[in-house]
């Protein structure tokens, strides 16, 4: 889940910076880089991050340190080869040159915080979130805010900083607007958060909130089954089909938790119905049976 999220957050990120050359010229010295710059592109969409890394190296090369408008868009490109990579120290490096450069200084601590909380620095995370959010105006939030907060959170959780998550997650609830899709996954989140804190009637809520949202943003309509859902979202959509496995699997783990076996084994048991097969989960339906003795 987390390079789908990392492959999102880097598409998403270039295209609401759109960083590019504004010129096309004729000489060798340009064409060269630009070249280079392709060959990067074509081989981070081919899967081969190791490859472009060193072409976005040549091409930045070429340039030279005056191109700052090539720069940015280049080293943009390296921070995505290098956090693909889980590089995340060179691309917290990438990040504060694109800023020194004129780079979209929002984003780019958003970035960084991203990469900070991949680091395991929970508390660098945050204080870079939150000096980017305090920037934001207008209402709309730049490019990278989104992923910025769950790996934030996330970083809370695993240095069981609990409330902090949970701060973190309500605020973002609060100022969430209207994207449903964003705020069932915060409500994953917060869920998890509440199961680690053993409150798992907070938990079941939060994963029901977070059902909801993301299936009525695809017009599956609140109550929709788990098989209803399926066809409403479809694989097609990739990170929205590996949240709503992941609630329908917590969802099921709550029951589990609750004791309440028997509607845990149905609900993982629908779980393999439309997901497939899953090791963990048939590990899971063979325990409920234990218990339902």
């Amino acid at each position: 889940m987390r390079k789908i999220l990392v492959w999102i957050l880097c598409l998403a990120v270039m295209a609401g910076i759109a960083f590019g050359v504004s010129r096309v010229a004729g000489s060798f010295h340009i064409s060269r880089k630009k070249q280079l710059r392709e060959e990067g592109i074509e081989k981070l969409q081919a899967g081969d991050p190791s490859g472009a890394l060193t072409s976005f190296e040549e091409a930045l090369a070429a340039a030279g340190a005056d191109d700052k408008k090539f720069n940015i868009d280049v080293l943009s490109y390296r921070a995505e080869a290098e956090m693909l990579l889980d590089d995340f120290e060179a691309a917290d490096h990438s990040w504060d040159l694109i800023m020194e450069q004129g780079g979209n200084a929002i984003s780019g601590r958003y970035m960084k915080s991203f990469c900070q909380s991949r680091l395991g620095n929970k508390d660098q995370a945050v204080a870079l979130y939150r000096e980017a959010l305090g920037m934001e105006t207008g209402g709309k939030k730049s490019p990278g805010y989104e992923e910025a907060l769950i790996e934030a959170g996330a970083a809370c959780m695993e240095a069981a900083d609990y409330d902090g998550a949970k701060a973190l997650y309500e605020e973002a609830l609060k100022d969430g607007g209207d994207n449903k899709r964003f705020e069932s996954r915060v409500y994953s989140q917060m869920g998890l958060c509440q199961m680690a804190e053993e409150d798992y009637e907070g938990a079941a809520d939060s994963f029901a909130q977070g059902y909801d949202r993301l299936i009525t943003s695809y017009n599956a309509g609140t109550g929709a089954s788990l098989e209803q859902a399926a066809q409403a979202i479809t694989q097609e959509n990739a990170a929205d089909w590996q949240l709503l496995k992941e609630l329908a699997f917590h969802q099921a783990a709550v029951c589990e938790y609750e004791q309440d076996y028997e509607g845990a084994k149905s609900r993982f048991e629908t779980y393999l119905q439309v997901f497939g097969d899953d090791e963990a989960v048939q590990h899971e339906i063979d325990f409920l049976k234990t218990r339902m003795r």
